[in-house]
């Protein structure tokens, strides 16, 4: 993903949300916009993060008696995923979007954060 951007100097520039920049003419962003790119994806990995080890500690301890006393903090972890979602999902209407790249990004970012947002959510509610 590539936003561009103009630095502070005046110079232009392409950021890429992995910290790569090339040399380029765009229009200018504020760094609000690319704030809130990285807030968002933070948010989704982090999310992603913990439903990656949620399932892989259900999975090793499905075979014990134990999982009863996990089943509250469980659904603690599952409600701290549901609201990086939804962080991610709000954050990212503060995206411009006024370049078919930014809105190719915005609608990456809302889409993906709506997706993980629903399995959370069943998640939640089907364990």
């Amino acid at each position: 993903m590539v936003l561009g951007c103009r630095n502070h100097v005046g110079d232009s520039m392409l950021v890429s949300v992995e910290g790569v920049a090339e040399i380029s003419s765009t229009q200018p962003c504020p760094l609000r916009d690319l704030t809130a790119v990285r807030v968002s994806i933070v948010s989704l990995m982090i999310s992603a993060a913990i439903f990656l080890l949620l399932g892989a500690v259900i999975a090793v301890q499905s075979e014990s008696r134990a999982m009863a006393q996990w089943e509250l903090g469980l659904r603690y972890v599952g409600l701290t995923g549901l609201t990086l979602c939804a962080i991610s999902f709000l954050v990212s209407f503060l995206m411009a979007r006024e370049t078919e790249g930014e809105i190719r990004t915005w609608k990456a970012i809302a889409g993906a954060s709506a997706y993980l947002f629903f399995v959370w959510l069943f998640a939640i509610t089907a364990h």
